[in-house]
């Protein structure tokens, strides 16, 4: 017997004016299925996004207003107030296709899962360079420095190592039980990574899924200011939460040389030595080495597993 599982789609914004409309009424206009809840946070925007939302007349639309948690405190906060089988964790600048919720609810009855990475498509007006073309990417694996790259050919619910933050579908249990996207973070940039390994080396898969693509926005450029230094401490915070020492250090040594490529530029408050002092003191302040003893207690697999299984070169 079929069961209609409750879906929670959570999602956060600053500043998606331009999109925050489009979104809503695709998802709401894509679909027949009645069991579902659309959870928006708006992120501490300061344009018309807190207008566009309340001027929405949608029965399953719940609204939050949050002062900057950055994306993924806010999208946990979000999930705090789901009431889903079903966690759906999507951007605001995407656009869905007829039938989106009925195929999902027959995966859940039908395929046994953990995590799914769904089809990104990038939608043809987006702005970034070079980002339009007809190909659909199914997940994404990492280069020899732990930055994603787009996985394009891949098997039906063939495993993957990254479900991208456009759109990714959880088992509410299962993101409770890995400790939900970083508490960490402050501002957008590495939360889907990070959770993705956290996901594997818990113990659980993600698996690509195909029966439909979504349509993603790419732009040039975030619609608010982030601080580089921030940006580059979550990828140095996820190094240290789940990595071993050697992987730790190459990181480092990665993530200076990027520093200094925004020192040249004058885009840095301090010199890159002084941006990187920073970030390390930060994560020493936060408590990390407790968060990594705890992660290292409760992971099934070790990151070399992980990098083994996915042949990645690092």
């Amino acid at each position: 017997m079929n069961i209609q599982p409750k879906i929670s789609i959570i999602t956060s914004a600053r500043n998606e004016e331009k999109h925050v409309k489009e979104t809503l009424i695709s998802m709401v206009s894509n679909t027949s299925y009645n069991n579902y809840e659309i959870i928006a946070v708006n992120d501490a925007s300061n344009d018309n996004t807190e207008k566009i939302l309340g001027s929405l007349n949608l029965n399953n639309l719940k609204t939050l207003k949050t002062n900057g948690l950055g994306t993924a405190k806010a999208r946990n906060f979000g999930a705090h107030f789901a009431k889903g089988d079903l966690l759906i964790f999507c951007d605001f600048h995407i656009t869905v296709p007829y039938g989106w919720l009925e195929k999902i609810a027959e995966a859940y009855n039908n395929i046994e899962f953990d995590c799914l990475a769904v089809g990104i498509k990038a939608d043809k007006r987006s702005s970034a360079d070079n980002i339009y073309n007809p190909i659909i990417a199914y997940g994404q694996t990492l280069n020899e420095n732990v930055q994603p790259k787009w996985i394009i050919d891949v098997k039906y619910f063939q495993e993957v190592p990254v479900a991208a933050g456009g759109f990714v579908i959880y088992k509410k249990d299962v993101f409770k039980s890995i400790g939900e996207y970083d508490k960490g973070f402050n501002t957008w940039s590495y939360e889907d990574v990070e959770l993705s390994i956290k996901t594997w080396l818990m113990g659980y898969s993600i698996k690509a899924f195909s029966d439909f693509y979504i349509n993603h926005y790419f732009r040039k450029k975030t619609t608010y200011d982030i601080d580089m230094v921030d940006y580059y401490f979550n990828h140095l915070r996820t190094a240290i939460l789940h990595f071993n020492e050697d992987r730790i250090e190459k990181v480092k040594k990665y993530l200076l040389e990027k520093l200094k490529i925004y020192e040249d530029s004058k885009q840095l408050k301090y010199s890159a030595e002084k941006s990187m002092e920073i970030m390390l003191q930060n994560a020493i302040n936060s408590n990390i080495m407790k968060e990594r003893e705890t992660y290292f207690k409760m992971r099934k697999y070790s990151d070399d597993w992980y990098f083994d299984k996915f042949n990645i070169n690092f």
